[in-house]
This record gives C-alpha cells, structure tokens and sequence, in this order.
C-alpha cells in the first residue's frame, strides 16, 4: 500500500528550519507534556510513539520535496512540574530508512485491519471508550 496517496489529517507542532552549508537542516518536532522526571527509557524506545514523528517527517518531507536526510525528528517534553533548569527535554527519534518503512508497514497494516472491519479491542481503555456498551463493542 503506498501511503503517499492515502489522505491523513495530522498536525505538525513545531518545524525548526536550520541553515546548514548550501542548504538547510530541519526538525520536525511534536510537543508532549510528562511529569518533572520526563519519560521513562521503555517510552522514548516505544516505536509505536516514535512512529508518530517518523511519518510526520515522511509526509511534510515529501509534500515538501525536501530530502529526508536533511529533517530530523523528536519530541518536546514538558515537563509539568518545575525541573530545576530543565522545564523541557528534548527526546530525539531515529528517523532512518529502517524505522520509516517499519512506520509505514504499522500504519499499512493498521488500515488493512480498518477497511477488513476486524477491530482490536484495547480493554484496558473500555472506561474511557465513546463506543462502551454500544452496538459497537461486541
């Protein structure tokens, strides 16, 4: 499935254009809140979040015809509570060849799952689910 001409609706939080030699350099960076610790090791590994500023880079890159090796991509953490000299942390995502076409495989499979009508039930979130005792949750 190629993704490039599947519509999604996302919003960018932050692009930082950095000149850099010739050219420019990029950041595509999304702004998270977190506790005055920030995230735990096991969240800045989890892919699943990564995925979220890795296809960001991917799409704004490719509307925009700027080459991916020029955009880099992380999260802004801010920190809720008052960290002495450290209000926000920057967690940066490894955007390679390798975890795009692992992102874009996730979404793949994802909307593969979608047009299937199979749906994953998280029971975890049925407390917070719209669709709790509905027709919808069999």
């Amino acid at each position: 499935m190629d993704l490039i001409d599947t519509k999604f609706k996302g919003y960018i939080d932050c692009i930082i254009k950095i000149p850099y030699k010739d050219d420019y350099k990029y950041w595509v960076l999304d702004w998270k809140t977190s506790n005055g610790r920030g995230w735990s090791s096991d969240k800045q590994r989890d892919f699943t979040t990564q995925a979220q500023v890795i296809l960001y880079k991917y799409f704004w890159g490719t509307k925009n015809n700027i080459p991916l090796k020029n955009i880099q991509c992380g999260f802004i953490l801010l920190k809720k509570l008052k960290t002495v000299g450290k209000p926000c942390q920057l967690v940066k995502v490894s955007s390679g060849p390798k975890n795009l076409e692992k992102s874009r495989k996730m979404v793949s499979s994802m909307i593969k799952t979608v047009e299937k009508q199979f749906f994953l039930k998280n029971r975890g979130s049925c407390m917070f689910c719209e669709f709790k005792g509905t027709e919808f949750c069999r």
